[in-house]
């Protein structure tokens, strides 16, 4: 068996403390001087001297010196003491008692409750044995010595001295560090420091006892990285007295339990002209994290009521929530959205009318071909807005009509204009060029029309009251094209009576009237020759009942018998 001495020699010293019948006595034990392992907790007791005549006298302690003074002390002395001693711990024990001295012929030392024993017998002896201290932790040892002869110089020395044995090979194991179990969990936002870590840990050694932990220098990749997430490490190490070495590395992990925030606005407007989304009210949502930015948290719709009901009046609802990079989730976060009808109803329809001014369309009539459609509502009135057509239906121009719709949510459509051209589609029955009346060949001039046109022509402002057809090759011939002639006497509203007449070219194209100018010229030349023969019959027709008088061309007579 190797044996390894794990605690230094007990050093009992003796110091003086009395005498007893001219002895002088020493107290064997100084509890100061015990170094560890097992210390004397009931001082030497019982201790007794006696000679043959069994006269006792007794001591507390076997040590001692001086002169013998009691006449019943003599020679054959024997001697008896005991003492217990305090053990720390249990296990095996060397115990070791040195005697020094004169001590008589026999020395007997016995560890009570123990069967064996074993004397000294000479000077400078020792008396050693291995005891098994058990769950008291305490050994009572007994000493005792016979044929023992008192002298003047008579000295007796015990001194203990114990040792703990155990079983080793070789002392070449480490400690052993305790403390740490699996990954040490840490929150980013209160993490754990080195030294609550190193706190946790502790080392123990089969030979030293308790050992240091410390860092191993260059390990730590932690501390830099604790407001980080992930898992670091650090490793630890324990050195013992003969340089044995255990390490131990610890992880640390670093979390984030801390969930995100949704803030913002809760409701929303969303225009059906622009409907929004439900991507675009979460970019106006805020999102809060203890430690992810917004761009590294996913924000998840849960419930959605909005979508597919964007151009339907109403209010939904959405919820949202935020999941960080660590799938810790907001609270729900629910906003309102309320559709809007902004859409404008829209007319469509025709929005252009030629129309002769001896027609008139009826506003009416264009507000039924119109129709207007919108977005949520099916039955729309048109309205006209504004119309400065109706009262010019009969004057050729450029008029226009507006008309408007208003939805239910109030929405009023554009003005939606109506253009009518109203047009002249009757050609002209005749013009007159170089007092030539020309007439196309579908039209015919009554007498009445024809005087009205020479009347103008002539500058004459009085109306005519009756006529006489002096000569008219034209009414016969209104349907063929030609050159005809009529003259007329005329009574005008002023009472005054005058001769006109004039040549009547028909046409069947306009392009007949360059080429009958020439036949007309001719003929005009002797039209006012006709006209004074006419004149000169008129006024012999009258006789003398009428009286008249003829002043720069003009007449005026007085008669009956007119053809109207």
């Amino acid at each position: 068996m190797n044996v390894k001495k794990i605690a230094n020699k007990v050093v009992l010293a003796a110091t003086l403390v009395g005498s007893v019948g001219g002895l002088s006595i020493l107290n064997g034990i100084n509890n100061s001087a015990i170094v560890s392992a097992a210390t004397i907790i009931e001082n030497y007791h019982n201790w007794s001297i006696q000679n043959v005549a069994n006269a006792t006298i007794e001591m507390p302690c076997v040590i001692f010196n001086g002169t013998v003074a009691n006449p019943n002390l003599g020679d054959n002395y024997t001697w008896f003491g005991q003492f217990k001693m305090k053990f720390e711990d249990e296990g095996l024990y060397k115990i070791e008692i040195y005697a020094d001295g004169e001590f008589g012929s026999q020395l007997s030392i016995t560890f009570k409750n123990d069967t064996g024993g074993g004397g000294l017998t000479q000077n400078g002896s020792s008396y050693s044995r291995d005891i098994e201290v058990g769950s008291s932790k305490e050994l009572t040892i007994e000493v005792s010595g016979a044929n023992y002869s008192l002298e003047t110089s008579s000295i007796l020395r015990l001194t203990p001295s114990v040792q703990k044995e155990v079983e080793v090979t070789s002392d070449e194991s480490g400690p052993v560090i305790s403390g740490y179990e699996g990954a040490y969990i840490t929150n980013i936002d209160n993490p754990i420091s080195v030294e609550e870590v190193k706190a946790k840990l502790s080392a123990k050694d089969a030979a030293d006892g308790d050992v240091e932990v410390n860092i191993v220098e260059g390990t730590d990749n932690y501390s830099s990285n604790k407001n980080k997430l992930g898992t670091y490490s650090i490793k630890f190490e324990a050195i013992d007295s003969s340089n044995n070495r255990s390490e131990i590395t610890v992880s640390i992990k670093v979390v984030d339990i801390v969930n995100p925030i949704i803030s913002g606005e809760t409701s929303y407007v969303s225009n059906m002209s622009n409907p929004l989304t439900v991507d675009s009210i979460k970019s106006m949502l805020e999102i809060t994290d203890n430690y992810n930015t917004s761009t590294d948290i996913v924000v998840e719709v849960i419930d959605d009521e909005f979508t597919g009901n964007e151009n339907i009046k109403g209010s939904y609802s959405i919820t949202y929530k935020a999941i960080d990079s660590s799938t810790n989730e907001s609270e729900p976060f629910t906003v309102t959205v309320n559709v809007v009808d902004d859409v404008k109803p829209v007319i469509e329809g025709a929005n252009n009318y030629n129309v002769s001014y001896q027609e008139s369309l009826l506003v009416e009539n264009i507000r039924k071909r119109l129709t207007v459609t919108d977005n949520v509502d099916e039955l729309l009135t048109i309205k006209v807005i504004e119309d400065n057509y109706t009262s010019k239906s009969s004057i050729p121009g450029t008029y226009t009509i507006k008309f408007s719709a208003t939805d239910s949510s109030g929405n009023v459509s554009d003005p939606y204009v109506v253009t009518i051209t109203v047009y002249d589609n009757i050609p002209p029955v005749f013009w007159v060029t170089n007092d030539i009346i020309n007439i196309d060949i579908a039209n015919r001039l009554t007498h009445a029309q024809l005087i009205e046109i020479l009347l103008t022509q002539q500058g004459i402002e009085a109306s005519a009251i009756r006529y006489e057809v002096l000569e008219d090759t034209y009414s016969e011939n209104y349907s063929k094209a030609g050159v005809y002639s009529v003259s007329y006497n005329v009574e005008l509203s002023d009472g005054e009576i005058v001769p006109i007449s004039t040549t009547i070219n028909v046409i069947e194209n306009e392009t007949e009237v360059n080429d009958t100018e020439t036949q007309i010229k001719q003929r005009t030349d002797n039209l006012f020759e006709k006209l004074l023969g006419y004149v000169k019959m008129f006024f012999i027709k009258l006789g003398k009942s009428v009286a008249w008088a003829f002043t720069f061309g003009k007449i005026n007579p007085n008669w009956s018998n007119w053809e109207l």
